[in-house]
């Protein structure tokens, strides 16, 4: 009976044992083939940069990053191509090599009488949360809180702070804030990439409303015109208008743009349906072919 058991232990163990080497081996694959990706963030406020190192050792290969609930300016070196393709949203291709996107972003920061909250998303990788390492905040940044907690904190060789981390989810901060004037220089040497940053998502807001607008108009246009038959109208029109009528005119009372009415004329015109003529002025005016006026209609 004690054999038995033991048996049935020893087979027990040796498939969990067998269960962990095959999930290290594929986790191995895996690491191989999509390469590291770790995320260091750094607060320049009113700012908050990404540094998102990609580490590749395949073939060509498309990644999508965004960061979430912020509007971001993301740039690359090395061998890293970047697309902006929203305003948060970039495709990054990255070719058997190592490289780092860095993205500004305006996240949501608020600093009220020299208190200081944030929350910072992890960067989203083909849709999954890459990992936030690190985090370095400026000295001028205090009693600094964060949830979760650290697992390590030291200092920058520039007199800033140092927030290790290793997690996948969001973290919230809130500090004090030390006014001084070094913090006004700091400031001033960020305002080129906050003006570029503001230049560029200006552009993209109008370009968003420009091409709603004309989307827009095209659609109306496009439903306006759907069905109508335009050269009906025109002859109709004319039938009633023996003396003739101006382009201007006609386009007026069908209420239709006068080189869609110009187009149709010509065409009725050529088929005889419609002739031109001068009119008392130096005009010229548009009426039907007297064999397609009525018997009660006046002559000109």
């Amino acid at each position: 009976m004690k054999l038995r058991t033991l048996y049935i232990l020893h087979s027990i163990l040796s498939l969990l044992l067998l269960h962990v080497v095959l999930i290290g081996f594929a986790g191995s694959l895996y690491a191989q083939k999509m390469g590291d990706i770790e995320v260091n963030v750094r607060f320049e406020i009113p700012l908050i940069k990404y540094h998102i190192d990609i580490s590749w050792s395949g073939a060509l290969v498309e990644l999508e990053i965004r960061i979430p609930d912020s509007i971001a300016i993301c740039s690359s070196n090395g061998d890293v191509r970047i697309q902006q393709i929203s305003a948060s949203t970039y495709i990054v291709r990255i070719s058997g090599a190592s490289g780092i996107v860095t993205c500004v972003a305006i996240s949501t920061i608020s600093i009220y009488n020299n208190s200081l909250e944030a929350v910072i998303p992890p960067p989203l990788v083909n849709g999954s949360a890459a990992t936030i390492k690190k985090i370095w905040f400026p000295y001028y940044v205090t009693n600094i809180s964060t949830t979760p907690n650290p697992i390590r904190i030291s200092t920058s060789n520039d007199g800033g702070y140092v927030f290790e981390f290793d997690t996948r989810g969001t973290i919230y901060i809130t500090g004090k804030i030390i006014p001084t004037q070094a913090i006004q220089k700091e400031q001033m040497g960020s305002s080129n990439t906050y003006s570029d940053l503001v230049y560029q998502v200006t552009l993209l807001a109008v370009g968003v409303l420009v091409g709603g607008i004309c989307v827009k108009l095209l659609s109306i246009a496009r439903s306006r015109f759907r069905g109508r038959d335009i050269e009906k109208e025109i002859v109709l029109l004319l039938s009633k208008n023996p003396r003739g009528m101006s382009l201007s005119m006609i386009s007026k009372t069908l209420n239709i743009p006068k080189q869609r009415i110009w187009k149709k004329l010509r065409k009725l015109v050529e088929e005889g349906v419609v002739e031109e003529f001068e009119g008392p002025g130096k005009g010229k005016l548009y009426r039907l072919k007297r064999k397609d006026i009525g018997p009660g209609s006046e002559s000109s």
